[in-house]
């Protein structure tokens, strides 16, 4: 079986790399478990589902990885899955040591004895995990079918980024160089997003290279994610973490809405399929727009051919290409603020979209646990964050941890990525702006003096013109002067106490995103308005058909009772 592991790390492609502790914030005393592997290292996989271990393209080590795998007396592999490949593996049984699952697969991962339970484990292995009680209680209580045992670990409990990132992860993101030679219009919603991203296609219409210059296209490789998710992070929504992206949650609120079907209040998706349908009738939208995936992004991204994209996630190295050329290059990307920023969620339960378990297969169950341990200690998340002590970040004379000017440097250059600093986020155990044992941030980077010394040359020229000290305190001033929001109103409890869905509603909504996948092309590339009406009635009618207002009945009634719950409490 592990042969099979191995060749699967070569033939799984990229995917996706997406998108509570009592007293995180507070100091407490690191124990991290025993180191009992040969000098090779024990074997151990991980299976990921539309994430990247070591965030790059194909989990090639990095700095972290190797500093990891030498304080554990591991090897640690990581496996990209599709959710065709995971389906596929799920259905075999031949499961890596570790596995990343979304909640949908909770029920038939526990029913078939996949995951085994971690209580067994704790008392030697797992000292830090137990350090995360109302997590650990709730994951016994809502994950567990009932049996009350630990079986998951989630990431990044705590809150996230309190004071913001230094760039904002979502928004309005433009080719900095041809935006300001546009005069840098006002952007503040679609209509002026999609004027400007025409005047940049008009003085760019070609690459250097006589490649064609599009605005964006999408990635397809992740359901209906891809064509919906600009709009949610935009104006202000969350998905559920059970609800497929077709129940999403507005963070002002924590009100639930019907993504698919609520066009007359203008949900995200129906945001986006107008946004979208206008690029397309404005010759902006990539032509290969409904078959693209990740990869396809990335590669013509790395030859130029965008001028935005949704997420931010898909804009490959095009940068980095560019400064390699010319180190204070304009050529690349800022994201402007939307009305919502993605930032101040308070994750006491961690992000339950992701779910690690220690899987029946697993050989060593015992090292499986001390990775988890170690991935849920202050040492290890300021790795994970930070870098290595003596090599990115040491302490003073004074006992103040501080990074090294060379780490600084670093981070504004093509081989960052080489280090793995900071791409565990989706991985380890607590935010990276909660408190380590020694005062400071988990992530040195969150100092503000070295958010401002970290800055790339075009996070410092949009600074300077915005009269900011790091990008993203253009949005702070938004929600200060009541022009934006971010989601430190969200309350994350809710979607953490949600029962499992049960099959005959899983399937429904999993016919419900099959059926709006195959009416997105006409819907987009409606020429009029009134083709467009026709084709989103067809779409809404077909979901109808589909039985999708049981499962929104199913849906709203225990979000609402959720809340109740959570709010009966206090929390």
């Amino acid at each position: 079986m592990r042969m099979l592991k191995k060749a699967m790390c070569v033939f799984l492609g990229m995917s996706l790399l997406i998108v509570g502790c009592t007293g995180c914030n507070q100091k407490v005393e690191q124990e991290v478990g025993k180191v009992t592997g040969t000098e090779e290292g024990v074997p151990l996989t991980i299976g990921l589902l539309n994430l990247r271990l070591t965030g790059r393209d194909n989990n090639e080590d990095t700095l972290i990885m190797d500093e990891i795998e030498k304080q554990l007396g591991i090897d640690l592999e990581g496996i990209n899955l599709d959710t065709e490949k995971f389906n596929l593996l799920l259905a075999s049984g031949d499961l890596p040591d570790i596995l990343m699952i979304y909640p949908e697969y909770l029920e038939q991962v526990l029913q078939a004895g996949y995951a085994i339970p971690l209580d067994d484990y704790l008392d030697e292995y797992g000292s830090n995990i137990s350090k995360f009680e109302f997590r650990n209680n709730l994951m016994r209580e809502k994950y567990s079918n009932g049996t009350g045992k630990l079986y998951f670990h989630t990431p990044s409990s705590g809150v996230e980024l309190p004071n913001g990132p230094t760039e904002l992860y979502y928004g309005y993101k433009v080719r900095w160089d041809l935006y300001k030679e546009i005069g840098m219009p006002t952007i503040s919603n679609d209509e002026e997003f999609i004027d400007a991203l025409k005047k940049m296609k008009a003085i760019y219409p070609v690459t250097e290279n006589g490649e064609p210059v599009y605005a964006m296209s999408v990635y397809n490789d992740m359901g209906v994610h891809g064509w919906t998710i600009r709009a949610m992070a935009c104006y202000g929504y969350k998905g559920a973490s059970i609800g497929n992206l077709h129940y999403l949650i507005d963070v002002r609120t924590n009100e639930v809405i019907n993504n698919f079907v609520d066009y007359e209040n203008n949900s995200p998706f129906w945001m986006d399929m107008k946004f979208y349908n206008t690029l397309y009738k404005e010759g902006l939208l990539d032509p290969d727009a409904f078959i693209t995936k990740s990869e396809d992004l990335i590669e013509k991204a790395d030859k130029g051919q965008y001028l935005t994209d949704g997420t931010g996630w898909y804009l490959g190295n095009f940068y980095n290409n560019n400064r390699a050329e010319d180190p204070d290059t304009m050529k690349g990307f800022i994201t402007l603020p939307a009305e919502a920023g993605w930032y101040g969620s308070d994750f006491r339960s961690g992000w339950v979209n992701k779910l690690y378990f220690v899987t029946s297969e697993c050989k060593n169950p015992e090292k499986a646990v001390e990775f988890i341990d170690f991935i849920n200690s202050p040492d290890g998340n300021r790795l994970a964050y930070s870098g290595i002590q003596g090599t990115h970040w040491d302490y003073d004379e004074s006992g103040e941890p501080y990074l090294f000017e060379e780490t600084l440097a670093l981070r504004s250059t093509p081989e960052w990525k080489n280090t793995g600093i900071g791409a565990w986020q989706n991985i380890v155990g607590i935010s990276p702006d909660n408190l380590h044992p020694d005062g400071s941030p988990y992530s040195l980077f969150s100092k503000k003096e070295y958010r401002v010394q970290g800055l790339n040359p075009i996070q410092k020229d949009y600074s300077e013109v915005m009269g900011v000290e790091y990008p993203s305190q253009v949005h702070q001033q938004m929600v200060q002067e009541g022009k934006g929001y971010d989601h430190s109103t969200l309350n994350t409890d809710i979607d953490a106490v949600m029962p499992t869905v049960p099959s005959d509603i899983k399937r429904i909504m999993s016919k419900c995103e099959e059926v709006t996948i195959s009416y997105i092309p006409a819907i987009v590339q409606s020429k009029t308005d009134e083709e467009f009406t026709k084709n989103k009635d067809a779409l809404i009618a077909a979901l109808q058909k589909a039985d999708q207002q049981k499962a929104w009945e199913w849906f709203e009634t225990n979000w609402n009772n959720s809340k109740a719950e959570i709010e009966s409490l206090g929390k």
